[in-house]
């Protein structure tokens, strides 16, 4: 059906309204194998239906001889916009220009993308200084891509920044889709590291160690306190004879940690007004241009969103254009009035967000919360089971 619609639209497709003796013009098609679809009666009786616009000449030429008044509508299709087109040669140009710009912007890059793979270490991925460091070495916004030795970058930039492990570079349109893995960040062991000894951060019960150089002293399932030796700097060899190394590894360990936070029942916060601001700003080719007037942000106090949209064509070819919308969210503060169970739930929403910023790579094996309610405040206090790394690096003196 819509293959069909698009035949006929490529013919070119006009409505004809008969309004008297319709049936005789349908018989006289029908005799013709002209094609007719779309028919159904207007509001005033007149028989309206579609034909080929190819085929309008023998309708014309059988109610002129007939005496059937027929009337056309507006031509629709290719022909009408080809005809309508060669009125105007500058919009012909223009198209071709068009084309011819669009198809030659598909050899530069216009937009690069970094993702990080799996990392070993879940370390963080700067894609700011990805982007720059793959622009000193040759390949950024505005690159000829053809002939472009991807594979020799990805070598380049390896060896350039020691922290990755791999990198590939993938175009798919005008975009460079950039993919990298950290290395595993393994210790610097030199010949001029200083000696040093591993130590427990604090009490713990030792579930299993790493240990990348000295000597440990301990073994799992024993209990250690903060500040016990767990490996030692001191290296025995097999034939009585020792030497002084840098510890490194790692201990991991069960361990407790106990936080408290007060909140009051009265507090001031910090609300969003609802009244904001937009300012945009086109780049184009590196070079902005400002979409509004006014410089000054009206509002004393306010939180800044800054989001970019770049234009892309037919979903993969990106062009070097770009809409920056700077929104200014006006923001004021208000006294909030909690009961004892609303501060005792916030305290217990702040004592989470504690525990994961503080204990960031660690696993959190159990928590428990307790309260203590006073007159203007309540006390919140969480008591947590950890799974984390104990080994403290500590300088071993030689004497």
């Amino acid at each position: 059906m819509i293959f069909t619609s698009l035949v006929n639209l490529a013919w070119g497709i006009v409505t004809a309204e008969v309004e008297s003796r319709g049936e005789s013009a349908l018989n006289y098609m029908l005799r013709r194998d002209i094609e007719y679809f779309d028919l159904h009666r207007t509001p005033n009786g007149a028989l309206s239906f579609d034909i080929l616009t190819r085929d309008r000449p023998l309708l014309e030429e059988f109610c002129c001889e007939c005496g059937v008044k027929v009337c056309f509508g507006r031509e629709r299709g290719m022909p009408s916009l080809l005809r309508a087109a060669a009125r105007r040669p500058g919009m012909i140009v223009g198209a071709l220009l068009f084309a011819a710009i669009l198809q030659l912007s598909t050899y530069f890059i216009w937009d690069i993308e970094v993702t990080a793979a799996d990392s070993d270490d879940g370390a963080y991925v700067d894609e700011r200084a990805v982007i720059k460091s793959l622009g000193e070495l040759g390949c950024g916004v505005g690159t000829f891509i053809p002939g472009y030795d991807f594979f020799e970058l990805s070598n380049e930039y390896v060896a350039k920044n020691p922290d990755t492990a791999w990198i590939s570079v993938n175009v798919s349109g005008t975009r460079a889709e950039v993919e990298l893995r950290t290395r595993l960040s393994r210790p610097n062991i030199t010949a001029t590291s200083p000696p040093s000894n591993l130590v427990a951060s604090r009490d713990a019960y030792i579930e299993y160690y790493t240990v990348f150089a000295g000597a440990p002293v301990i073994k799992p399932g024993i209990t250690v306190k903060k500040g016990e030796l767990l490996v030692s700097g001191v290296v025995e060899g097999k034939d009585g004879s020792s030497r002084i190394v840098r510890s490194l590894g790692h201990v991991y360990a069960q361990t407790r940690h106990v936080l408290s936070v007060e909140i009051p029942y009265e507090f001031t916060r910090t609300v969003m007004t609802g009244r904001s601001e937009c300012y945009k700003t086109l780049n184009i080719f590196g070079k902005r241009i400002k979409c509004y007037i006014n410089n000054e942000i009206l509002y004393e106090n306010y939180d800044k969103i800054v989001s970019e949209d770049r234009a892309v064509l037919f979903g993969f070819v990106y062009l070097p254009v770009t809409l920056e919308t700077e929104t200014v969210n006006e923001r004021t503060e208000e006294t909030e009035t909690l009961t004892q169970d609303a501060a005792r739930d916030e305290g217990i929403a702040r004592l989470n967000r504690m525990l994961a910023d503080e204990l960031s790579g660690a696993e959190i094996i159990s928590r428990s919360f307790t309260a203590q309610f006073g007159e203007q405040s309540v006390t919140i206090t969480c008591d947590a089971v950890v799974f984390e790394d104990i080994a403290q690096e500590t300088a071993l003196s030689i004497e």
